[in-house]
């Protein structure tokens, strides 16, 4: 069939219907645009809600910026570390070995390897803890000395008291296992020898009281490891011995 006979009338009604299909599809992109543009921001429907979302907003970020610094903080390379060895401090049953500690040089180096205060009191905890467990019971020491433990301490005991107060602190420090119970005894008590407190004429280049200077302060500075190391000991005896050679002391090698 020809499109030429087609009847006006149905050309006619056609067009209309096509034309209310476009006005309706106008009307809604129209209506679309309108609840769009009503929305804050094109997402909050009224001023309260866009507040709501600006302080919920705002508690957020403040707490991420708190964490943050609280992160940073606690991984930050204090200038200085104060390590606490008072009552109720986490070292404080290490109280006693701080007293040989140079820590002004541990504080050095642990600020050198960008360790933090927690950081750096776990590591020296660690440290303490191992000279510690290292170190041997007093009672061990004294089975050293077997059947002659109650001579050899009374026998000192009974020298030291004749002692000044100054000499008694040298003798204690040295009395800190058997074999230097057994080594004082030999040659203090066994000889009937003495500790002078004044100056003697020393045979050695170093004057006694150079030497004994030197043995005290490799006592202070390796004291706490001489459980853990016999040869420091053995070292530090031996400074002792030089002193009492340049005092004029003979002495049992």
């Amino acid at each position: 069939m020809s499109l030429l006979e087609t009847p006006t009338e149905t050309v006619e009604t056609e067009n209309v219907q096509a034309e209310s299909v476009a006005t309706e599809a106008s009307a809604e992109v129209v209506s679309a645009e309108t609840e769009t543009v009503d929305l804050l921001g094109g997402k909050y429907k009224n001023a309260g809600d866009l507040a709501a979302a600006y302080s919920e907003q705002s508690k957020y970020i403040g707490e991420l910026r708190k964490n943050i610094k609280e992160v940073e903080d606690r991984h930050k390379v204090p200038e200085s570390y104060d390590f606490n060895f008072e009552e109720g401090g986490q070292l404080e049953k290490y109280k006693e070995l701080s007293e040989t500690l140079d820590l002004p040089y541990l504080a050095e180096v642990f600020k050198k390897n960008g360790l933090n205060k927690e950081q750096a009191e776990g590591v020296l905890e660690s440290y303490l803890g191992s000279i510690e467990a290292s170190k041997v019971k007093p009672e061990d020491e004294l089975l050293k000395l077997g059947h002659r433990k109650e001579q050899v301490l009374g026998e000192l005991n009974n020298y030291k008291k004749g002692l000044s107060e100054a000499d008694q602190k040298i003798l204690d420090s040295m009395a800190t296992t058997g074999e230097a119970l057994d080594f004082l005894h030999r040659n203090l008590v066994k000889e009937k020898l003495t500790i002078p407190s004044g100056n003697v004429s020393a045979v050695s280049k170093q004057s006694a009281e150079e030497l004994l200077s030197e043995a005290r302060k490799y006592q202070k500075e390796n004291g706490h490891l001489f459980e853990a190391y016999p040869a420091k000991q053995e070292e530090y005896l031996g400074k002792m011995r030089k002193y009492f050679q340049a005092a004029g002391i003979p002495v049992d090698n």
